[in-house]
């Protein structure tokens, strides 16, 4: 939930910062992700346009604007400046997103006092934008609205009622012991009579009511309508479909215009769908119903599908004269599976899955009508047509100050409970310290006592609340698995890795491109679609990580992941390493980009503190680059991968150039290790001696030297592969590997001879076992 500070203060008198409301919220509510201003830009005025020259020689513009009763030249290039706009202008000493700093400059010979700016370069999201060049100001714009901060609250799934602005203002007004200020709203209506009626013939519909507003005009909406729904996180669209999406995030409460013209029937039934029933969404996809879903229909043909989208055939477009606006009350479940069977998710299903406050229906209606009459030239019918089932009566929640106190461990007296009930606008009733509190609609995720006495901690403060330690006579140690993976998470630590938990909950898809099978464990009733299945890779997970930090600018990143990753057949305990950007090597001043070898080198230094190392083998799966990625295998046994990310899976992340890893400690942990022995340092000198070989193209290096050491050589001591070759003389599918041996044999100083046979002996047995060439 994107909460406007603007649009907040409509509802609260309030003296704080947006960023101690944030912490107000994230201590006593829920987590606030981040505050941020609206417009990524300071020193931002308006400004009138009271002429416009051409320059000689220059596709540039001499624009005189008026700033604050001021004067002001500026140099513009934009083609859509014109005299008589109101634009929005970053003065000198401005900053704009990117760090660009605007400063007095001479452009085309003439002294520019400022930038003229578009909304992208406001740091608006482009998929906001419905025009080229500078943006143009339309109708009255209250200039406080360029100093907008958005409160960005990451909402868990029993608090619906933050889903709107008028939801958050009753919890900040809790938490700064303030009464929301309800706005006062009347529809004028006209002397024609709403022709509509309503009838409802189905369980899943518990509320339906609709006006007719008549004459409307559909136009680009005002400007301070766009910067609501913008700082929403909504794409403006027209006056009346923007006035929908408006009053659903003030007041929670969906709503959804029909083109009156386009209904063949003045009545609106609202039924469950047909079996395999087709219907033609907004998006002009055609859907296949199901009994359990609600339409609703002209009493002919469905026109909208209850709950989640509209009919193309009635959609809202320029050529809309009468408008039938619909607000309902629908079952949440049977939302949630329709959206999540047809993978329609929108804002409006959202809300209704969670549950939306059944006295905000007609409300919300009422001012959305009134809206589109004053912004659409308008007129509202007389009168509401609406269908209601019997509301249920509102719940009643006992509960004794003695049980507060037990759960709560701190001792709160009567005028303690009774002014946190005060402070959220929870009725009560109270005797013999025995409260019985009225839950009002808008709060339907308090169901219990506890859900009471979790509202009191929360508003005491999670922080004045006393810890205890359980008593206990028995001495705990560390397991020597949990001792490893201390070991490991602290070495990662000191070169650098920060640690990362990430969601174990993952969409399918997301892990098919770095598993070799997948063996889904699927959740019978997620919350959303991005989170239906738990995650087979840690991968997707870092991935997500890096995104969330290079969008904050944050270009060099080192995290690690200890999870675990599920499949059918079981779960495995992983690590995961993600690298990006660049990285400090030993000298102070100096940085270099990651690449494979880092990653490589991290691997290893893991594999050491196990006491194993590894082989290296051709890697294929589609998340890896396929020539900068590795099979991991340790004594046989393929303990994980790395490797550069596929650009293309990448592309997905936004992101560019990142290393990952991902091992299976438990199968690590359960290889054998080899015990470490003392060897005295040699007082012989190591014979060296190069071999190359020309080997097939797809032969990986370690095939020669396994060979080699397979080939149980006298005096034999290490192999290096010093270097691999790709060109002439030598055939498209040959490629040349020079092998570096190292002779050493205690007390003994090798003749010229005995280093030849032995070389040789080498040679024959890889020539023999592989079938390969040696060049000499």
């Amino acid at each position: 939930m994107n909460l406007s500070f603007q649009w907040l203060k409509e509802y609260l008198n309030i003296t704080a910062s947006p960023q101690e409301i944030g912490v107000l919220l994230t201590k006593h509510a829920q987590e606030v992700a981040e505050v941020r201003p609206l417009f990524k830009a300071s020193f931002l005025a308006l400004a009138q346009v009271l002429s416009v020259e051409p320059i000689e020689g220059s596709k540039n513009k001499k624009c005189t604007v008026n700033v604050n009763g001021q004067q002001k030249t500026i140099v513009c290039g934009a083609s859509n400046v014109a005299k008589d706009q109101t634009v929005i202008v970053a003065l000198p000493g401005a900053t704009l997103p990117g760090g660009k700093k605007i400063e007095v400059t001479q452009l085309a010979g003439i002294s520019s006092e400022g930038m003229i700016c578009s909304l992208s370069e406001l740091g608006i999201n482009p998929k906001f934008i419905q025009e080229e060049g500078i943006h143009v100001v339309q109708g009255p714009f209250n200039a406080e609205a360029l100093e907008d901060m958005i409160i960005e609250l990451d909402l868990t799934p029993n608090r619906m009622d933050l889903l709107s602005v008028l939801g958050c203002a009753y919890e900040v007004g809790a938490l700064t012991h303030q009464k929301v200020k309800l706005p006062l709203i009347s529809v004028t209506e006209s002397a024609t009579k709403n022709p509509y009626e309503i009838k409802i013939e189905t369980d899943d519909c518990h509320a339906y009511y609709g006006r007719l507003i008549e004459n409307i005009t559909v136009k680009e909406s005002p400007e301070w309508l766009k910067v609501r729904l913008m700082a929403a996180g909504i794409r403006p669209i027209n006056n009346i479909v923007d006035i929908t999406n408006y009053v659903m995030i003030d007041l929670g409460q969906p709503l959804h215009a029909f083109d009156h013209d386009q209904l063949t029937s003045n009545i609106i039934r609202i039924r469950n769908a047909n079996a395999k029933e087709k219907f033609t969404t907004l998006d002009q996809q055609v859907r296949t119903l199901t009994e359990k879903d609600i339409v609703i229909t002209d009493d002919h043909y469905p026109v909208a599908l209850g709950g989640v989208m509209g009919g193309l055939d009635s959609e809202v477009t320029p050529d809309t004269v009468n408008v039938f606006l619909e607000s309902a009350l629908f079952e949440p479940k049977v939302i949630s599976k329709t959206s999540r069977r047809l993978d329609l998710r929108s804002e409006s299903s959202m809300r209704f899955e969670r549950g939306v406050s059944p006295d905000r229906v007609l409300l919300a209606l009422n001012k959305a009508a009134q809206l589109m009459a004053e912004l659409g030239s308008g007129t509202v019918a007389k009168g509401v047509a609406e269908a209601v089932k019997k509301p249920a009566p509102p719940r009643q929640i006992e509960i004794t100050l003695a049980k507060i106190n037990q759960t709560l461990g701190v001792p709160l007296s009567a005028l303690d409970i009774e002014t946190i009930f005060d402070r959220l606008e929870l009725p009560f009733k109270v005797q013999n310290e025995r409260y019985q509190v009225a839950v009002p609609p808008r709060r339907i995720d308090l169901e219990i006592a506890q859900d009471l006495i979790e509202e009191i901690g929360r508003l005491v403060g999670y922080d004045h609340l006393p810890s205890h330690l359980p008593s206990t006579v028995s001495e705990g140690q560390l397991s020597p698995v949990q001792k490893k993976r201390r070991q490991v998470k602290t070495h990662l630590e000191g070169l650098g890795f920060s640690e990362v938990i990430t969601y174990s909950l993952n969409q399918e898809k997301k892990d098919l491109p770095f598993i070799k099978t997948s063996k889904p464990v699927s959740i019978l009733r997620p919350l959303n679609e991005a989170n239906q299945t738990l995650k087979q890779s840690l991968v997707p997970g870092l991935l997500d990580v890096i995104s969330y930090h290079q969008a904050r600018q944050i270009e060099d990143v080192m995290i690690y992941e200890w999870s675990k990753s599920y499949q059918t057949d079981g779960e495995s305990e992983r690590l995961g390493l993600a690298m990006m950007g660049r990285v400090n090597e030993p000298s102070w001043n100096l940085t270099k980009a990651v690449d494979f070898y880092q990653i490589k080198g991290m691997v290893e230094h893991v594999l050491s503190l196990y006491g194993v190392e590894a082989s290296y083998h051709p890697l294929d799966l589609k998340g890896y680059h396929p020539h900068q990625s590795a099979l991991v295998v340790v004594s046989g046994k393929t303990v994980g991968q790395m490797g550069h990310v596929h650009p293309l899976v990448l592309r997905d992340y936004d992101l560019e150039n990142v290393f990952v890893a991902e091992l299976d400690v438990a199968t690590l942990a359960l290889v054998e290790k080899t015990s470490p022995a003392y060897h005295p340092v040699s007082k012989m000198p190591f014979v060296k001696r190069d071999v190359a070989f020309t080997v097939p193209l797809t032969m990986p290096a370690s095939d020669l030297v396994d060979g080699i050491h397979q080939a149980q050589i006298d005096a034999l001591q290490n192999v290096e592969i010093i270097d691999v070759y790709q060109g002439s003389p030598l055939k498209e599918n040959e490629k040349s590997i020079t092998l570096r041996v190292y002779l050493s044999k205690e007390g003994h100083t090798f003749k010229t001879e005995e280093i030849d046979q032995r070389i040789k002996s080498l040679t024959d047995a890889l020539i023999t076992s592989l079938k390969i060439t040696q060049r000499l």
